[in-house]
């Protein structure tokens, strides 16, 4: 089990969230590193989005998992010393899939953080809309796939 507690006492030079260019994150995970080491960090979790099992403009694609893998292994013992770099991934909750399923739990990650950002359209429940992003897109999917109906949507997000 990785130990956040342990860290978190020992340091306050850590982020365990940083996407990077397998999904939507814009720099390089070797741009990043170095920006943290330039920053004084000690720790660094790189948690791309990870892949689902539908289209998705901002999650990694399962056949780049692989070089994401190797990416981070390469950088570990390129910075060894300097900054400690962890693997993990941004791993949704939705009616299909989720963290604990067996493909996640099979990669060799050092952590998984749970989260939601699909929710099934009221309109048609087998389509997961992304409702993470710019406030503008969420209110026109407000009106397109959920009736305009902002209390619902919260209940199916927390359900």
């Amino acid at each position: 089990m990785f130990d956040f507690a342990s860290i978190t006492k020992i340091s306050r030079n850590y982020t365990f969230h940083a996407h990077t260019q397998f999904c939507d994150g814009r720099d390089t995970m070797e741009q990043m590193a170095l920006s943290a080491i330039d920053h004084g960090f000690t720790y660094l979790g790189f948690s791309p989005h990870s892949p689902v099992p539908f289209k998705s403009p901002c999650n990694m694609a399962k056949e780049n998992v692989p070089a994401y893998l190797e990416e981070i292994e390469r950088l570990q013992r390129k910075f060894a010393g300097k900054l400690t770099i962890f693997k993990s991934m941004e791993i949704d909750f939705s009616p299909i899939s989720g963290p604990s399923d067996d493909y996640y739990q099979s990669l060799p990650l050092d952590y998984r953080i749970g989260s939601v950002h699909f929710i099934s359209s009221f309109v048609n429940p087998k389509e997961l809309i992304d409702i993470d992003g710019h406030p503008d897109a969420f209110i026109e999917k407000m009106h397109t796939y959920f009736n305009d109906d902002i209390e619902a949507v919260v209940h199916a997000f927390y359900r």
